[in-house]
């Protein structure tokens, strides 16, 4: 028997949490295409184009935004709200 063998049930489970979480975290990314966040209000956005994929940025009504105010300069696909922070 190989010892490998016993640890293939223990890794189909992780691949089912895996699946899981991962489908869990696409769903909360919300499409430009199918709404905005509100107005100057900061969220997560999501750009393929840039080497940072995910960062903190704003909508003003006309652009995206970075935290201090300057248009982002990459095509932002995707955004989602900010996670709550930590209880202390």
């Amino acid at each position: 028997m190989n010892p490998l063998d016993a640890l293939m049930p223990i890794h189909a489970d992780l691949s089912k949490l895996c699946a899981h979480r991962a489908s869990a975290v696409k769903s909360d990314w919300i499409s430009i295409r199918e709404n905005l966040p509100e107005k100057n209000s900061p969220v997560l956005v999501h750009s393929p184009t840039w080497n940072q994929p995910v960062w903190i940025g704003y909508w003003d009504g006309d652009r995206w935004c970075s935290p201090s105010g300057e248009p982002l300069r990459h095509f932002v696909t995707h955004w989602t709200p900010l996670p709550e922070p930590p209880q202390p």
